[in-house]
């Protein structure tokens, strides 16, 4: 059995609401290469609420564009 897809939402790994995974292709050669989560309204709705409240949070000047550019992809 395939392993559930997550969705990292508010420095979490979480379950969709939906059950649904959207399969990726290679557009050169149409193979699945993998498949991923597909979100619905209400997992969108939560991860802007949280990533509302993490705007609200003070930090010094510069400090949030700093984060941006140093993600660890």
């Amino acid at each position: 059995m395939e392993q559930p897809k997550l969705m990292f939402i508010d420095g979490e790994w979480v379950r969709s609401i939906s059950a649904e995974t959207l399969k990726i292709r290679n557009p050169g050669t149409g193979e699945s290469v993998g498949s991923v989560t597909f979100g619905v309204n209400l997992d969108a709705a939560k991860a802007i609420q949280a990533a509302s409240f993490r705007s609200r949070v003070k930090l010094p000047a510069g400090a949030e564009s700093h984060n941006t550019f140093n993600l660890d992809i």
